[in-house]
């Protein structure tokens, strides 16, 4: 798995032990089993950390899909960083984005949300399918 790294014009690939919680078809993988209460925690304190103002004073936040991945020992770690956007946006950004603060943080709330439910049903499907008898990618 490779991790990006936010800010300036290309991406910044490292390689990182790990991997998604499940196939592009759904199917839970090993790395959802591993899915606990520290990988979410992992996630809300990233997701925490954009909405404080940085060093430069900037402050980020979710505008599109939060992704991330999950290593053997279940921290989540960000992945592609596309769906994170400056807010308030820069002096002649394109309209179309959140005219508040409080749009920005409803949007940011909403793709954390969607990511922490994605990894709570992940590790939910690895537990059927482990039940089962089933095995795991």
């Amino acid at each position: 798995m490779s991790a990006t790294h936010p800010g300036g014009r290309g991406l910044l690939m490292e390689r990182m032990p790990g991997g998604f919680v499940d196939t592009a078809e759904g199917v839970p993988t090993r790395y959802a089993e591993r899915v606990s209460a520290q990988t979410l925690s992992d996630l809300e304190r990233f997701a925490d950390a954009l909405l404080e103002t940085d060093a430069n004073g900037l402050r980020w936040y979710y505008q599109g899909e939060c992704t991330g991945f999950v290593d053997d020992a279940g921290r989540w770690h960000p992945l592609d960083f596309r769906g994170i956007g400056q807010f308030p946006p820069p002096a002649g950004a394109p309209r179309g984005g959140p005219a508040t603060w409080e749009e920005a943080l409803e949007r940011h709330r909403a793709s954390v949300g969607a990511e922490i439910e994605h990894l709570a049903d992940a590790r939910q499907a690895a537990a059927r399918l482990r039940g089962s008898g089933g095995g795991l990618r």
